[in-house]
């Protein structure tokens, strides 16, 4: 009886307002992942390692700036577009575009102030300070336009802006490729114009908005309130995972950063899942506390976690055999280490898998603050630690403590979220 009614009362409704969503997402994020996982061979095979491996610098540092957008003006949108009441669509559309905005204009004055105190630093990585400028700020725009369209409901729509941005940068970098004209500058360019160009989807709707101007300090209000303790997540993260990262790319050198990304690449089926989760999870949890007790909502994230670390885990130990025939039929080539780098990015998407579900149901319940210390403390500790090891142990070392981090993260995570259901 009671299997009965949580599938009548939580599970129905939910597929029911979510499953077409949850499926587009996921099929998004295997066009995003796929395109990654390609563009990334393409690249070794063209450029060789060590521009690659400038590419892949310069990807982790756009990664780095979009998780502080993630925290800012992503998870606020994701998780308060379905729960917006009586607000206008035009109202919260500008309140996130205005937000949005400031936060181009200060990636833009950091990247400015950056070139003109260090310019060695962009010449370094092979990127000039304008095609950084248009790098960095149109891969923003393109992120705010696909989770714009994701919260909206408009999943097609969503696809087609991912369609033409990573779709298009592929078929366009393959041709110059074949052609044997493509270089790295290049590549920075075509992926800047064409995330330009998928952003355009949203332009009429942004134009349409007719905002009542109490509800966007309404709606900015609440996603100030929310904002302020994912920051909690953001630092750790970027402290733990692509600070590391980059760490790894200074101490190590850019191959041994090549490495690493090459690899990432490879773990493409639970970065799907864990990125495309940011697109329904929170929706569908914080719907599945309207409709239920806590301890529904309890059953629901510890059900999902459950059943993706087991899937994730087997296929990774699984996979370890295989490894090297796998790099060498995508890469034509091996990685030094390529083993230790495998296991510990495959379990570093599991722990992140697990974070991800338990934080979307802590995000629903409103309860974010006693994550937030723990984490940036941790991604705080981490990164002396993670330098120690990558000077001393190489990037065995470095892998090791970049997986344990994100590991401890998880697990406090599920603990604080166990908790709060059970006390409510």
């Amino acid at each position: 009886m009671r299997i009965s009614h949580l599938k009548s009362k939580i599970i129905v409704p939910v597929q029911q307002k979510f499953g077409g969503r949850a499926l587009w997402s996921i099929l998004d994020q295997a066009l995003v992942s796929g395109v990654n996982l390609l563009t990334g061979i393409l690249l070794v095979r063209t450029l060789g390692l060590r521009d690659f491996g400038n590419y892949a610098l310069i990807t982790v540092v756009a990664q780095s700036i979009a998780v502080l957008q993630l925290a800012a003006v992503i998870s606020p949108l994701m998780t308060l577009f379905e729960q917006r009441g009586p607000i206008s669509r035009g109202s919260y559309l500008t309140a996130v575009g205005m937000q949005q905005l400031a936060y181009l204009i200060i990636i833009t004055f950091c990247i400015i102030v950056t070139w003109s105190l260090v310019p060695d630093a962009l010449t370094n990585a092979s990127i000039g300070v304008y095609a950084a400028i248009s790098f960095f700020t149109s891969s923003q725009l393109q992120e705010f336009s696909r989770r714009i369209l994701f919260a909206s409901g408009r999943t097609r729509l969503a696809f087609l802006c991912d369609l033409i941005a990573y779709g298009g940068r592929l078929t366009i970098l393959s041709y110059l490729a074949f052609q044997t004209i493509l270089d790295i500058e290049t590549t920075w360019w075509t992926i800047a114009s064409l995330n330009v160009t998928s952003f355009l989807l949203i332009v009429p709707d942004l134009a349409r908005s007719k905002p009542i101007w109490a509800e966007v300090i309404s709606i900015s209000r609440r996603h100030i309130e929310l904002a302020r303790w994912l920051f909690g997540t953001a630092a750790s993260q970027w402290l733990s995972g692509n600070l590391l990262l980059i760490l790894i790319g200074s101490i190590l050198g850019v191959e041994a950063l090549g490495t690493v990304r090459a690899i990432q690449n490879l773990i493409g089926p639970i970065n799907l899942i864990v990125q495309s989760l940011e697109n329904f999870m929170p929706s569908a949890a914080s719907q599945i506390l309207a409709t239920s007790p806590p301890a529904g909502l309890r059953r629901y994230i510890n059900g999902s976690a459950i059943i993706g670390t087991s899937i994730f885990a087997v296929g990774i130990l699984l996979s370890m055999p295989l490894l090297p025939y796998i790099v060498d039929l995508l890469y034509r080539r091996q990685f030094p280490s390529q083993e230790v780098v495998w296991l510990a990015l495959g379990l570093y998407a599991t722990s992140g898998f697990v974070a991800a579900v338990f934080m979307a149901g802590l995000r629903a319940l409103g309860e974010l603050k006693t994550t937030f210390l723990f984490q940036l403390a941790s991604g705080i500790v981490c990164l002396p630690i993670g330098w120690l090891a990558a000077t001393y142990f190489g990037l065995s070392g470095a892998m090791s403590v970049y997986l344990g981090q994100r590991m401890l993260t998880a697990v406090q995570i599920a603990i604080v979220f166990i908790k709060k259901t059970r006390l409510q």
